[in-house]
């Protein structure tokens, strides 16, 4: 056997195995590359989950305060504020929160799968009864519209609660706290 053998050996062998190799570094590159996306999209969703959160505890707070001046509950002179103006840019972020949770399941929905859309199913039915019930008390800013609201409860299936944090039994936040949670253990096993 000669040396140009023993090459012509040699390059037969490691012709495949570097392929191999090859093919192997791809995969583990590809891997890392799809635990880093899913771990950037649990990230956001986590983030915008919060983000709603957030806003929602800030505006169930500050609801409270708007609605006692609408309907005159306030010791002293009434403070020289619309509350129905008030009450909606407390709840801006609410929207823009679903937004946020909106853009960041559809980013997450590649990288996690369709599993995304049923983890955020109940935060959604939260923040749509949230925005439902404000929409019903807040929606319009004249008086006699909103006794007319008022009259129409059962129509709309409303829980007055949902804005308010004042309430003795807070359902809501207890449904919110529960929808948060669940979602959030799922997307923290993302990470």
């Amino acid at each position: 056997m000669s040396i140009q053998d023993a090459a012509a050996i040699i390059g037969a062998v490691t012709g495949p195995i570097g392929v191999i190799l090859a093919g192997a570094a791809l995969w583990a590159w590809r891997f890392q590359v799809r635990g880093a996306s899913r771990h950037e999209a649990a990230k956001r969703v986590l983030s915008a989950m919060h983000t709603l959160d957030d806003a929602v505890k800030m505006a169930r707070h500050n609801l409270v305060l708007f609605k006692a001046i609408r309907d005159g509950r306030i010791l002293g002179p009434p403070p020289k504020l619309d509350p129905y103006v008030e009450a909606r840019r407390v709840a801006t972020p609410i929207w823009n929160g679903v937004k946020q949770l909106q853009d960041a399941e559809h980013d997450a929905f590649g990288p996690i799968g369709p599993e995304v859309k049923e983890q955020l199913q109940s935060v959604y039915r939260i923040a749509d009864l949230f925005m439902r019930q404000f929409h019903f008390e807040w929606g319009t800013g004249a008086e006699e519209a909103y006794r007319e609201h008022l009259e129409m409860k059962t129509k709309w299936e409303v829980r007055p609660d949902a804005l308010y944090d004042d309430a003795k039994n807070d359902e809501f936040a207890g449904l919110l706290e529960v929808a948060l949670n669940d979602a959030e253990s799922y997307f923290r096993r993302k990470l």
